[in-house]
């Protein structure tokens, strides 16, 4: 079973509630590997007889180890396998798993941890949950892990600054009694300190499922208020990459595509609208939408991705042949 967050809202409700019943304690058993994003690592009250994680920060690595055998049902010594890429092993700061742990602010003291568990645990791989949290105490006694986590902290601190300085505003609100607002209608708020997303629609893409490989369907009818999907507007603008930018491809295509959309002239005005699930950025295009403009689908577009027993989610196009080849 595959459980991470970028599903649409009902398909993530559907997960959930399998993720949870399979694995409860008595749960179902009937899947026998969950592979999940950190969204399963807290507050979740799953047990599992075997884990594999990639390597992160000591908060983020004690809180998955309490889902191991979480319900003390195993005899034998639980096995808790750490991946670490090699570069961030050698010490350098280049690769995938490093540029995660950098933009979550947490790349110095994830190094910090794995050098104190590196030196703690060779000699002593056998470890009670009273070793476990003494180390945890030991590390925060080590003046190097203190600095690195000084640094990441001061990262992010910087960060929420700039974060607070461009979505704060006074707390004046003034109330529009000549219109009826909707209840049952999601917005994203224009200012939030909770992250920079908007509504996206996406074309389906059914991968070795038996479906047609490229339906003209997208992932989710807009007026249906449980079924839309939201990415950050890094993602969508491409990360800082022109060549990765989809919402400049929407603006170039959608007004021609879609009957009675406006051409905008400005990606903020796309992004504004995208506040709600009616007005989406769209980051992909059915077959039949693109042979309208005669346009090839973007090298970069994302698409809302199903599998053979279960919807995979959101995969940009680039990901997804990448794993086929």
């Amino acid at each position: 079973m595959l459980f991470h967050s970028k599903y649409k809202k009902d398909d993530k409700a559907k997960l959930f509630n399998k993720v949870f019943e399979c694995y409860k304690e008595a749960g179902l058993q009937n899947y026998a590997i969950l592979r999940a994003g950190p969204i399963v690592q807290a507050s979740l009250n799953i047990s599992c007889d075997r884990m594999l994680t990639e390597i992160t920060h000591a908060e983020n690595w004690l809180q998955r180890l309490g889902r191991l055998d979480r319900f003390g049902k195993n005899k034998q010594a639980n096995v808790y396998i750490t991946a670490i890429p090699e570069t961030l092993a050698n010490g350098k700061q280049s690769g995938a798993c490093a540029r995660f742990l950098n933009n979550s602010h947490s790349l110095q003291s994830t190094k910090a941890w794995y050098a104190f568990m590196s030196n703690k645990v060779a000699d002593n791989p056998v470890l009670t949950i009273a070793d476990i949290y003494q180390l945890y105490q030991d590390f925060y006694d080590e003046t190097d892990a203190i600095k690195a986590i000084e640094q990441d902290l001061l990262q992010s601190l910087t960060k929420s600054v700039n974060v607070i300085k461009d979505n704060i505003l006074d707390p004046v609100a003034f109330p529009n009694k000549n219109k009826t607002q909707k209840t049952d209608q999601p917005k994203i708020k224009k200012h939030s300190l909770r992250g920079n997303n908007r509504f996206v629609q996406m074309a389906v893409w059914n991968i070795d499922n038996g479906l047609d490989e490229f339906p003209d369907k997208y992932a989710y009818d807009e007026a249906d208020t449980q079924g839309h999907l939201t990415l950050e507007v890094d993602s969508i603008s491409g990360n800082g990459s022109s060549e990765k930018d989809l919402l400049a491809f929407m603006v170039k295509k959608h007004h021609n595509i879609k009957e009675n959309a406006k051409k905008a002239y400005k990606d903020k005005v796309l992004l504004n609208e995208a506040r709600t699930p009616e007005t989406p950025v769209y980051v992909s295009y059915t077959p039949a939408d693109l042979k309208q403009v005669e346009a090839q689908p973007h090298r970069y577009a994302i698409y809302y991705a199903i599998g053979k027993n279960q919807p995979i989610g959101a995969l940009s196009r680039e990901q997804i042949q990448a794993n086929e080849e």
